[in-house]
């Protein structure tokens, strides 16, 4: 009961990490075509999508707390 509660717990924070990398790689893309495009209001545009990976290595960060703190109570029980 307590494996499967945790690995339930553990597998939250983990997607999280795992989707803001993925949104990390294709925000850098994005940026990347803005840039090569020199469009007019290319800086604005390449200032929100570093506002966005800002927020969303906010949200890994907080994860990966989240997960470390589990795993070490975890092991702490064990």
């Amino acid at each position: 009961m307590i494996n499967a509660g945790i690995s339930h717990e553990l597998k939250n924070p983990l997607n999280s990490i795992l989707a803001q990398g993925l949104e990390k790689e294709l925000l850098l893309k994005e940026i990347k075509e803005i840039i090569s495009k020199n469009e007019a209001d290319a800086l604005k545009q390449v200032e929100q999508k570093i506002n966005a990976l800002i927020e969303g290595s906010k949200v890994e960060h907080s994860s990966a707390n989240v997960m470390n703190y589990i795993v070490a109570d975890f092991l702490d029980y064990a």
